[in-house]
């Protein structure tokens, strides 16, 4: 009998220091974390075909209907990075837009607030206007600042719509490119709008390359206040979203752990617009860990959007998120748990 109460009390007391350990400080962070303010996906099929200017609608491109939001929106997330083409919009410089391109982007962007989604309007050309850099005698800054007026002058009363001021700027300085996102958000502001605008850094958004530049990233100002860096990581094996193959279970948060200090030592904010990952079980872990970490920093992460979903991609892509046959894919399992 003495045993036996020994043999009880025994497993007492690992049950109690087991429940003890569910309630440290880390953990507890963990369980108790809130959702994030913006859980989303891109849907970025009017960038399709991008080399083919302008391209055939419902041939080389297409902007997302209904139906590809529809799946996304009922499992939970709020927000749509909805990407597009700057030449198909504006054909010509400091011109007005292409009616029916505006138009099909208007459709689109309207078809995702009424289901409950606010977009970001995603310009997805790299820094350059037919492969001529922003900045340049041939694309100059006011140029580009006033495609940014253009829309904001439509969308500007539109809390539902953020403004993603350009998609991965490569082959330009970070000094060049702050000054020609600072000339947008200035001409943006002067009409009145005060939107959220996302600000990439260059070097292609990458997360691991931000803080290298980030005397530079903090000399941005919004005289509205109401900015945040945008930042892109994948989890493979050169951050690029092209291999299978995961360095390792932390890399995610091994890349913005860097990103989150610099943010919460300038008092910044950031959106992680563009992560994907295989559907390989190490990969999946990777990206679990990287939003579990997001998560426990909501005073830096506004959020996410997964690249990506919408129809287009091949069901054996290997970042896609669109279900197949009704099926969800691994990733988007995983994504669930992070989902309103």
């Amino acid at each position: 009998m003495n045993m036996r109460r020994g043999i009880i009390g025994v497993l007492a007391l690992v049950l109690a220091s087991a429940f003890i350990a569910l309630l440290r400080p880390d953990t507890f962070e963990a369980m108790s974390s809130p959702k994030l303010m913006f859980v989303g996906v891109n849907l970025p099929s009017a960038t399709f075909a991008e080399h083919k200017l302008p391209g055939k609608v419902g041939e080389d491109y297409f902007y997302p209907s209904r139906e590809d939001m529809e799946y996304f929106i009922r499992s939970g997330m709020n927000t749509v990075r909805l990407g597009f083409i700057w030449e198909r919009l504006q054909p010509v410089l400091n011109a007005p837009f292409d009616s029916d391109e505006a138009q099909r982007l208007d459709d689109a962007l309207k078809t995702a607030i009424r289901l409950g989604a606010t977009v970001i309007l995603d310009l997805h050309n790299y820094a350059h206007y037919r492969h001529r850099l922003v900045g340049s005698d041939a694309v100059p800054d006011e140029s580009f600042a006033d495609f940014w007026w253009r829309l904001a002058t439509i969308y500007g009363k539109n809390d539902s719509v953020a403004f993603g001021l350009m998609n991965e700027p490569y082959g330009i300085s970070a000094d060049q490119w702050r000054h020609s996102a600072q000339v947008a958000i200035d001409r943006i502001r002067q009409t009145g709008a005060g939107n959220l605008v996302l600000v990439s850094s260059s070097q292609w958004d990458g997360a691991s390359h931000f803080v290298a530049d980030g005397d530079v990233w903090d000399r941005i100002v919004d005289p509205a206040g109401n900015f945040a860096f945008e930042v892109h990581q994948y989890l493979d094996v050169n951050n690029s979203g092209t291999h299978r193959d995961c360095p390792n279970t932390l890399t995610g948060v091994t890349a913005i752990q860097s990103v989150t200090k610099w943010m919460q030592r300038t008092k910044h904010r950031a959106l992680l617009s563009e992560t994907g990952a295989s559907e390989r079980n190490d990969c999946l872990t990777a990206l679990s860990h990287m939003l579990d970490f997001m998560q426990q920093h909501p005073d830096v992460w506004l959020g996410w959007t997964y690249f990506a979903g919408g129809r287009g991609w091949a069901d054996d892509d290997i970042l896609s998120i669109q279900p197949v046959s009704k099926i969800d894919r691994p990733q988007m399992e995983v994504l669930r748990t992070y989902l309103h």
